[in-house]
């Protein structure tokens, strides 16, 4: 069955993020991401390109400096159609600063969440045929080892290479000299553990759906860092305050079996 049409954003009492094609690295939002970013660093008098990555792109070497934050973020499962948001939703920056030609890249991350309703069907899917099996007097298959910390979960669009679409908007998007972009297979290529260990992950991450007024107020968070560490003589603008945050209230705790960004070790939760 082919993917449904993305739909618009639509008001119900309150805003509805547009829902998004799962090889979207905006979350919905190209326009926003790139209008703001060209508004922000235009005042540095440098050109700054904005390069989005897939989550399970490798990190690049450690001359470029990192930010992590979080935003209110909604995800709809493609498998059962359960929607819900999340105050934790995770975006992880990577930026330089090229001395020579006077150019800035920054590499950006979204990271989704699975569907809490389609991994407890799946354990209650696993737990039946375990118990099918042991009235059958057949073995039950060995349960999987525990995932590692730290290891990720290739979402739906996590095969994905090289970053499509229009990144050059906010300018000639030249890419970025140092990180590989080219995304590494599964873990454990060579690895002779059979596929059980896959069992835990057989449910994909959705991808998120970004509020406007998110999008914006987690780029303003990134400038504050980069104008503070890279243009100290610049006007330092107020860094947003909580407030300022789209209001949420949480029904369920932040579950880390669930998050991309934790599982990427990236998620402010796990460090906290």
């Amino acid at each position: 069955m082919g993917m449904a049409e993305p739909r618009r954003a639509f008001e119900v009492g309150y805003y509805v993020p547009p829902s998004i094609h799962p090889d979207d690295r905006y979350g919905g939002m190209y326009v926003v991401w790139v209008t703001a970013f060209a508004e922000l660093f235009n005042r540095t008098g440098q050109h700054w390109a904005l390069v989005p990555q897939p989550p399970s792109t490798p990190k690049p070497s450690h001359i470029w400096r990192c930010f992590s934050t979080s935003a209110k973020i909604r995800f709809r499962c493609d498998t059962c159609q359960n929607a819900w948001t999340s105050m934790h939703g995770q975006v992880t920056f990577q930026y330089f600063l090229h001395k020579g030609p006077g150019a800035g890249t920054v590499l950006f991350q979204l990271y989704g969440q699975k569907c809490r309703v389609c991994v407890r069907q799946r354990q209650r899917d696993r737990a039946r045929a375990a118990a099918a099996a042991e009235g059958a007097g057949v073995a039950a298959p060995p349960t999987p080892p525990p995932e590692a910390e730290g290891a990720t979960a290739a979402g739906p669009a996590g095969a994905v290479g090289a970053v499509g679409g229009p990144a050059g908007a906010v300018g000639a998007v030249a890419g970025p000299a140092g990180p590989a972009g080219a995304v590494g297979g599964p873990a454990g290529a060579g690895a002779a553990a059979p596929a059980p260990a896959e069992e835990e992950d057989d449910v994909p991450y959705s991808n998120p759906m970004w509020y406007p007024d998110e999008v914006r107020r987690v780029l303003m968070e990134l400038y504050c860092q980069v104008s503070s560490k890279l243009y100290p003589h610049l006007p330092r603008p107020q860094p947003p305050a909580g407030h300022q945050r789209r209001f949420g209230r949480p029904q369920q705790a932040h579950d880390p079996a669930l998050c991309q960004g934790c599982a990427a070790g990236t998620c402010r939760m796990v460090r906290r």
